[in-house]
């Protein structure tokens, strides 16, 4: 509740009493907010019934973001994404947890993969199409609330036997055992209608579930294989990740969200690096040296991360 709940709040004081004008403010919504409310799809209209402590947190800063937009004036607004995707998801997530399984059976590094509700049913995008939509909202002339999905419901078994089929298996179940301590007290299935960001934004997700999975199937097969996923490895190697700021057209002091591929590249060096330095718009980005040899993702340790400079 204190990051998801109040974060955003404090964020938003502190820009209204800074008074720096023209600072546009985006909130990262989920749809776990909807919880089981009924009818499938969901969308801006929707009730919220959240059913989780993180649900119920990100509601809380929803509406925080509403009460900014319409009290003070201020350019606040909201993408309420479902579930976006990549090859760099965390690997506690089903979807990574199944990709890399899937590629780790395939080189006889694991024999089973234990996961819990297969029945779960879930909105599934690729997460860079979802930050494209992201900046899109920052370019509107009027702070709003955007379904971002793809109007799609797959679920857990069906990404799992999409997965296992990439490598040639189809007998894929007698692969998968189930755990009743991974099933969720509540778990709803989510489906969300981005009609609006549609019409309004001019946004539409391009890559289908089946290219998703294999995408993410791929990639692990190649980081097993070679040691790097192959998605530009100065962003993935703490050793090349400099990220430099795009130069800012608008008036100093504005804050505006940089285009959709410095977005990527900066969430990913902050999720995945060792350490982060992002430079100053119109600054060179500082040298960095080149690695020998090919590159290797590094994990690093708990509590290790660290950013310098900006961030």
């Amino acid at each position: 509740m204190k990051v998801n709940g109040r974060g955003p709040r404090n964020l938003l004081e502190a820009i209204r009493r800074s008074a720096i004008p023209n600072v546009k403010f985006y909130q990262a919504s989920s749809s776990e907010m909807f919880g089981n409310v009924g009818a499938l799809p969901y969308s801006e209209t929707t009730p919220f019934h959240p059913q989780s402590p993180y649900a119920k947190a990100k509601l809380k800063a929803h509406r925080i973001i509403r009460m900014y937009r319409e009290d003070h004036g201020m350019f606040a607004a909201t993408g309420i994404c479902f579930n976006h995707e990549s090859p760099r998801r965390g690997e506690n997530f089903v979807t990574r947890k199944i990709s890399l399984a899937v590629a780790r059976i395939a080189s006889e590094q694991q024999a089973k993969l234990v996961l819990g509700n297969l029945d779960a049913q879930r909105d599934w995008g690729f997460a860079k199409e979802y930050v494209e939509a992201m900046w899109l909202i920052l370019q509107q002339a009027e702070p709003d609330d955007f379904v971002i999905s793809t109007g799609e419901s797959h679920s857990v078994s069906e990404f799992a036997e999409l997965a296992f089929s990439r490598i040639g298996i189809s007998d894929w179940k007698s692969y998968v055992a189930q755990d009743r301590r991974l099933f969720r007290p509540v778990d709803p299935d989510l489906c969300g209608d981005s009609t609006r960001a549609r019409e309004i934004l001019g946004w539409k997700p391009t890559v289908g579930f089946e290219q998703l999975v294999n995408m993410m199937v791929d990639a692990d097969l190649r980081m097993l294989s070679t040691g790097c996923h192959g998605l530009g490895c100065r962003f993935l190697c703490p050793r090349t990740a400099a990220v430099t700021a795009p130069p800012s057209r608008t008036s100093p002091g504005t804050v505006i969200a940089a285009p959709p591929l410095a977005v990527v590249a900066a969430a990913t060096a902050s999720a995945s690096a060792g350490s982060l330095e992002l430079t100053a718009p119109g600054r060179p980005p500082p040298a960095v040296p080149r690695p020998r040899g090919r590159c290797r993702l590094i994990r690093p340790s708990p509590g290790s991360l660290s950013r310098r400079g900006p961030s």
